[in-house]
């Protein structure tokens, strides 16, 4: 079994990028700079981050400082909780000069003063400073409760106040709001101030380069996720520092769209959004860095180490050694089961590597060249192999095996489905017969199978092995005993899914939710993660039908790409009490057929429940008369 944490192990032929990122921030020439390592969820980019921190740990005059922004999601304000993060990392670093370490300590205690900026840029801290300004303590209010919180307790509060700290301190505040009034393009005399002390607190270092990698922010929510950025561009981009940011992408821009909503610009269709939302991203990350997929010939790699770590870990290191010369010499070529054999001997069997070559395709195909994903679909696959053979199942190929999975991760309903039809079949399913007969032309084979007809199945159905005349009834036994839970843990649903979905739901106008729909693939950029993303609302719509939202997401999502009638379908299928579908679907549906769309499978459903309101609102808006 493989473990799901970030490792400083190469296993993915990954040291090429840490040593690029390397070399770009310790030349100082190159800073300060901002680079945003993107890639999608479970795609690498802490483990790149891992290999990268260890080997700036070796550079001399280099400081590197790691920061997990969703480690500090739930506090007050994102901003001070990284500054305050990074100088608590520089008070600590044994590499830092002791003039450095002073100057970090004196800086640490100005943090708080950050947190004040921001109650006075929000209007929260008025009262504060008008009570300084006029003596009158009475005139705090609510705001000197949040002002204590800066202090250990009130006695410490008043004394401040009296003291010549506590007199300068109205200065400060009335600084920082004027600075705010007179133009709001201008930076706070706060954050200006802060700056220049934390760029003299970086040269008494006496270091060449500060580095901070942020990570997991993608995992935060769009306002942290801003607030991170802005406060390394605001506050900590000076010279000597160099951020890397790993984050995917699409939630990042994301982030923006839910953080500065142009309402006339995002119903626009002339790009002008897009380019907004872009220009700001440039503005905070300079270097994008982007990650790739993994190839065919990189995924048959990587199933060789990690079986290789599991099956000989008392020679694994001498593996991973031997594959990391191999790499610096052929970037090209599979490193597998003959490099393998020739490092180990004949002496050591090795009978699961031997079947990696036949499952790469596969996996490659089905899972994206998603590391993340493969040790998990691994995990889940030994499992059920291993259940295979306590069984005793006969002629068990693995093979088929993770084919059935494959299907089962990327398209569970239809996996379902296939079930259901093997099952009524005794394991020899017409649909799989019918389209393995006609591959070349297997649209037209599956016209009684319409919703089959969807780009990724068809590449399933076209993959190796093919499984007609073989019975799937003990491959689906094997996957719906208790441990197929373990699959389910494969098939969690990306973050950038869940975002997208979140701000669908919170759309206030079924315009805008069908305006978003339309560009869809310009968020996700995947036809994998729009099927996820239909996944995700039909289960919304099973668990809560009553909600109008979920099915004017579907109804959207079908007058885009028919191929989604049938998920709606099935989701109002599953529904327990139909009662509960709110009459506006019935309209809703009504405005689809009359735009010319086939959904005779929805309206048959909806005819099986005459007393629903769905149902008469359905009717009436098709037979007025009556």
């Amino acid at each position: 079994m493989w473990h799901d944490n970030e490792t400083d192990k190469d296993l993915l032929g990954f040291n090429v990028h840490s040593e690029l990122l390397k070399d770009i921030v310790i030349d100082e020439k190159m800073l300060p700079i901002s680079i945003g390592l993107f890639g999608d969820w479970g795609s690498g980019k802490s483990s790149i981050m891992k290999m990268l921190e260890n080997k700036l740990r070796e550079q001399k005059k280099v400081v590197v400082i790691t920061f997990n922004g969703w480690v500090f999601e739930g506090y007050d304000d994102a901003k001070s909780a990284l500054v305050e993060s990074i100088l608590k990392s520089i008070v600590k670093e044994k590499k830092i000069s002791a003039r450095g370490v002073d100057a970090a300590k004196e800086l640490l205690k100005k943090v708080d003063w950050l947190r004040l900026g921001k109650m006075a840029v929000t209007n929260v801290g008025m009262p504060i400073a008008k009570a300084y300004a006029t003596g009158g303590l009475s005139l705090i209010g609510d705001g000197l409760s949040k002002f204590a919180d800066l202090f250990d307790n009130p006695d410490q509060l008043m004394e401040k106040l009296k003291s010549e700290e506590g007199k300068k301190l109205q200065g400060e505040l009335n600084g920082i709001i004027k600075s705010n009034k007179e133009s709001k393009n201008k930076t706070p005399k706060v954050v200006r101030d802060f700056r220049k002390e934390f760029e003299k607190t970086i040269d008494k270092c006496e270091i060449d380069s500060l580095v901070i990698m942020v990570d997991d922010l993608d995992r935060c929510t769009p306002d942290r996720i801003i607030d991170n950025l802005e406060a390394i561009k605001l506050f900590l981009n000076v010279k000597k520092t160099a951020f890397i940011i790993g984050a995917d992408k699409r939630i990042v821009k994301h982030a923006i769209q839910y953080r500065y909503k142009a309402k006339d610009l995002r119903d626009s269709e002339n790009g002008e959004y897009e380019n907004l939302v872009n220009d700001y991203l440039e503005k905070l990350i300079q270097v994008p860095y982007i990650l790739p997929k993994l190839s065919e010939m990189e995924v048959e790699t990587y199933l060789t180490l990690l079986l290789c770590q599991d099956e000989l870990s008392d020679r694994f290191e001498e593996i991973v050694e031997a594959f990391a010369v191999f790499r610096e010499k052929d970037k090209y070529s599979t490193f597998g089961y003959q490099n393998v054999k020739d490092i180990v001997g004949e002496s050591i069997p090795l009978n699961q590597l031997s079947i990696i070559p036949t499952l790469a395709p596969l996996i490659a195909e089905g899972l994206k060249g998603n590391p993340r994903q493969i040790k998990r679909f691994l995990n889940a696959f030994t499992i059920r192999k291993k259940l295979a053979n306590a069984a005793k199942i006969k002629e068990f190929r693995d093979d088929i095996l993770i084919k059935l999975m494959i299907l089962e991760y990327m398209d569970d309903p239809h996996f379902q489905e296939l079930f259901n039809l093997q099952s009524s079949e005794n394991g020899f399913p017409t649909l799989i017969k019918k389209a393995e007969e006609n591959l070349e032309e297997i649209e037209a084979t599956l016209e009684e199978f319409s919703s089959w007809k969807k780009s990724n199945l068809i590449k399933w159905f076209r993959m190796e092995p093919q499984l007609k005349g073989e019975d799937l009834r003990d491959y689906f036994w094997l996957s719906r005993d208790k441990l197929s839970a373990s699959l389910q843990s494969v098939n969690l649903v990306p973050p950038i899914v869940k975002a997208i979905y979140k701000d669908l739901i919170e759309l206030q106008s079924e315009r805008k939710i069908y305006s978003k729909i339309k560009n869809i693939g310009s968020d996700l950029n995947s036809t994998d993660y729009i099927d996820k993303l239909v996944d995700l609302t039909c289960k919304a719509i099973i668990k809560t039908p009553k909600e109008k939202r979920g099915h004017i997401i579907m109804c959207a999502f079908i007058e885009e790409k028919s191929q989604y009638i049938h998920e709606y379908q099935k989701a109002l299928e599953s529904i327990p009490v139909f009662n509960n579908i709110p009459a506006s679907v019935g309209n809703m549906l009504h405005s689809i057929e009359a735009k010319g769309i086939k959904i005779a499978g929805i309206i048959s459903e909806i005819n099986k429940h005459k007393d629903t309101k769905v149902f008469k609102a359905y009717n009436l808006k098709s037979n007025p008369k009556k």
